[in-house]
């Protein structure tokens, strides 16, 4: 998907007018109609404000109705944030063109911002034939680079595959991605002002280019999109760009803990126990909860550099969509409160979360009996997505604060009121914004 923003004054000619107003059809037309025709040339589209993500609701009447090149005559209520969550809207195969009536420098702002949310849900859309870990680590580094190339500030990175002496350390990467390919990304902001020795904040990410579930395959059905497990890892990068463009100013570093679970001789099975650097021992119960043991690599060495906060964001656990849908994300954090920068950034987004329970007693569906604990929770009603959320805690020092984000809102199969089907780019916006203390306008 591709989005090109133009001014009045250089929209090309020929392109219809999409006029905002506040309400309803009226009762001439089917209940529900967003869009309707007034002269030539010219459509209505209605913003129904009573009801949730109104603006995304009008963009995705325009889709349906085949506009793909329209000047959008606002209202004049609109701010910058509103037309992102119109334009974020906008999906599906097709190239738009939108003539906004903005100054040059909230074009420009939007237009970068918008630049990151495509470049993001297409890559969370290729193929694993096109997509290995190594490669989009690569990927997500060159957008940091550009945005930080005119911002300022120095990007570091580095790639940390098998065979190299430090890859040893990271026990889960090694076990998920014994049957094909694995590696640490590390991307390093330092922005002017600041220094290789300054506090940062850390960003992890989940990055598996394809999930067949290993040897506890999955069916056919939930295969199909695994080629989108990797959207943790480009969330993690392309929030840490799109906090750039908005004028972050202090050190962030990326965590990308890549790989594919693929089923060969060497994969890992069921029975399997591997040891992480601080002395957790983990035995492998289940081989398609491999997200966490890859997680747990990037939130160890996080700690171990000295990170002062970390975030972890992954498309973890089926059981965060069972209880929220996929519109929305779920939250977890150690004393169960809803950080409240993340929830200013959420809502100057138009994005949603849900605050999940994390509690200490949801340590006791991982026991094991062989080791420190198991992979995948067992017992009776075991709240999978709390105690996915207990089992990467276990591996972030308690002194450090603490965010993981349970993407279950990163992909539509079927699309929505209010997004198209596929990647949705979902939190990319809000983390961004968490990260620099920023506002999506100029």
């Amino acid at each position: 998907m591709r989005i090109k923003l133009c001014t009045f004054n250089d929209a090309p000619e020929g392109m219809a007018r999409a006029v905002m107003r506040v309400g309803s059809a009226g009762a001439s037309y089917l209940d529900g109609t967003a869009v309707v025709p007034e002269g030539k040339d010219c459509v209505v589209v209605y913003v129904d404000k009573n009801r949730s993500f109104p603006y995304m609701r009008a963009a995705r009447a325009l889709c349906n109705a085949g506009f793909t090149k329209f000047r959008l005559e606002a209202l004049s209520g609109a701010g910058m944030a509103d037309l992102y969550s119109f334009l974020r809207a906008l999906g599906g195969a097709s190239e738009y063109t939108v003539a906004l009536q903005i100054d040059e420098a909230r074009l420009e702002r939007l237009s970068a911002l918008l630049s990151i949310l495509c470049k993001a849900r297409e890559l969370c859309d290729t193929g694993s034939r096109n997509s290995d870990p190594k490669s989009i680590v690569q990927a997500c580094a060159h957008w940091v680079e550009k945005a930080a190339a005119g911002a300022g500030g120095k990007v570091m990175s580095s790639i940390i595959s098998r065979g190299d002496p430090e890859f040893n350390r990271y026990a889960g990467l090694a076990a998920v991605g014994a049957g094909s390919l694995a590696c640490m990304g590390i991307i390093d902001y330092i922005p002017d002002g600041c220094g290789a020795n300054s506090p940062f904040t850390a960003v992890v990410g989940k990055g598996i280019t394809f999930d067949s579930g290993g040897y506890d395959l999955k069916p056919e059905k939930y295969m199909e999109d695994m080629r989108t497990d990797k959207t943790g890892a480009i969330t993690a990068a392309a929030a840490l760009a799109f906090a750039i463009q908005t004028g972050l100013s202090s050190r962030v570093r990326v965590y990308m803990p890549c790989a594919r679970n693929m089923v060969c001789a060497d994969s890992m099975v069921p029975g399997d126990i591997i040891s992480y650097p601080d002395g957790t021992r983990v035995e492998i119960t289940n081989t398609d909860a491999e997200g966490r043991l890859v997680l747990a690599d990037g939130l160890i060495k996080a700690c171990e550099d000295g990170a002062r906060t970390i975030v972890d964001v992954a498309t973890l656990t089926g059981s965060a969509k069972a209880a929220v849908g996929r519109d929305m994300c779920c939250v977890f954090t150690r004393d169960n409160r809803p950080d409240p920068d993340l929830s200013a950034a959420f809502d100057e987004c138009r994005e949603q979360f849900w605050q999940m329970p994390l509690c200490d007693y949801h340590e006791r569906f991982l026991k094991s009996r062989r080791a420190d604990m198991q992979n995948a929770g067992s017992g009776v009603s075991a709240p999978g997505a709390s105690v996915a959320a207990a089992f990467l805690g276990h591996f972030v020092k308690k002194d450090i604060g603490w965010i993981h984000v349970d993407l279950s809102s990163a992909y539509l199969p079927e699309g929505s009121p209010f997004l198209g089907s596929g990647p949705t780019g979902a939190v990319i916006a809000p983390l961004g914004l968490w990260l620099s203390g920023g506002k999506i306008d100029v």
